[in-house]
């Protein structure tokens, strides 16, 4: 289970939540975790044109680390 802190542009997303419980041994099924607690999520997220990074808007931290 992994603790994600959500950007204050996304809150709504996540009826309004500062951060989310999302299940995922890595961040692919982290974020698949939170599209599946909002669909639509992952397009926020995800630039296509980063084939499939995070979109450089946000920052994805796990375990203190930076990740793509």
């Amino acid at each position: 289970m992994a603790v994600v802190f959500i950007p204050t542009p996304l809150r709504r997303d996540v009826g309004g939540r500062q951060s989310v419980d999302v299940p995922g041994a890595n961040l692919r099924e982290i974020i698949d975790g939170l599209d599946a607690i909002s669909p639509g999520f992952r397009e926020k997220l995800v630039d296509p044109e980063l084939e499939g990074r995070v979109n450089r808007s946000y920052s994805a931290i796990v375990a203190g680390e930076a990740a793509d």
